[in-house]
């Protein structure tokens, strides 16, 4: 790896929003080619907090089967974000590019209209069978630990959502107990169309710190958890940044750079070289 560009990602694993205030008000062209040299993971932390039409316009510049990668290492709601600011080619062509484990649930958020619960929700989120046992429940938790949260969902076969448990109580059960023994019906859900407002409102966020998505006839969608909720309110009280504060927080991160032997300068050396994937 290039010494500048290796100094660079140190300084972006430590500062990503740094970077994301020097990176946006560069040229398209120039932003995308330098994320492109980035691992996926680096480059999908700073595009995370980055403006969404900034990171979407890179998006479009790099090709999909990079952008597919990078889109990998982000939240579902931050790539379906991201996905809905591209043109309609360039998504179906990301999109296609994914593993089918990635584009099923991406797909299936697209589906709902843009800041609704629906669009918002994770759909990977962790379900059980009511008719099924703790002991099977603990094994398949074991296998598939990566999506799952502190409430887990209980579905009948019909995949309608009739109540939850949590993995203290599942980890206390009887081994040999139905998960319908040890589930609670108490939690109230959200429907897939609520919008930004009314979702803020429901009352279920007084009790729980994720509620599960389900549709009219009751079949389970997804959750929306806490961290989503968080990042609503924040957008609520705080809308959109300022150029102001924009110019400010820029020229804060262009402090941090000097010294560092960085990116603008390997950017402006490069950004006249073709690269693949490029419009």
């Amino acid at each position: 790896m290039d010494s500048d560009l290796l100094i660079s990602s140190q300084f972006i694993d430590a500062h990503p929003l740094d970077a994301a205030r020097i990176l946006e008000p560069l040229p398209i062209e120039d932003t995308a080619a330098f994320l492109q040299e980035l691992s996926p993971r680096l480059a999908a932390a700073v595009m995370r907090l980055m403006d969404s039409m900034t990171a979407a316009r890179c998006l479009e510049w790099m090709g999909a089967k990079q952008t597919a990668a990078i889109l990998g290492n982000l939240r579902l709601e931050i790539a379906s974000l991201l996905l809905r600011r591209c043109d309609e080619r360039t998504k179906q062509g990301i999109l296609e590019a994914m593993s089918r484990d990635v584009a099923e649930p991406l797909r299936s958020v697209l589906d709902f209209p843009e800041g609704t619960a629906g669009a918002l929700m994770d759909p990977r989120v962790f379900t059980l069978f009511e008719d099924g046992y703790v002991r099977e429940a603990l094994k398949l938790m074991r296998k598939r630990p990566k999506h799952l949260i502190y409430y887990v969902y209980v579905l009948n076969r019909d995949q309608v959502f009739t109540g939850y448990t949590d993995l203290r109580e599942l980890m206390l059960a009887d081994p040999n107990a139905q998960i319908s023994s040890v589930m609670r019906t108490d939690m109230g859900h959200l429907s897939p169309r609520l919008n930004r407002t009314a979702i803020l409102e429901h009352p279920g966020w007084h009790r729980f710190h994720a509620l599960p998505v389900v549709n009219g006839k009751g079949v389970f969608l997804g959750a929306l958890g806490y961290q989503t909720l968080r990042r609503l309110e924040h957008e609520e009280t705080q809308g959109p940044r300022t150029e102001s504060a924009r110019e400010a927080g820029t020229a804060l991160a262009e402090l941090y750079w000097i010294g560092v032997a960085g990116l603008l300068k390997w950017v402006a050396s490069t950004a006249g070289s073709p690269r693949e994937g490029g419009r």
